[in-house]
């Protein structure tokens, strides 16, 4: 658990330094300001997994053969 927390307490510094850099462009309109955690689901799965978790991204793996 304290690995876990030393991984979002720096991952919170690391995008919290980069947002701030005037360097970079501005962030995208509606652009998430709070880190967010994804999860691998099926298609058409998204309604169950919403109930699951409020996960703020969705992804599938794809491969070609």
């Amino acid at each position: 658990m304290r690995t876990f927390l030393a991984l979002v307490g720096a991952a919170l510094v690391c995008t919290g330094g980069a947002a701030a850099s005037p360097n970079l462009p501005p962030l995208p309109a509606r652009w998430p300001l709070t880190l967010q955690l994804g999860m691998a689901d099926d298609p058409g799965d998204a309604a169950a997994l919403r109930r699951v978790a409020p996960f703020g991204f969705r992804y599938q793996y794809l491969a070609g053969a």
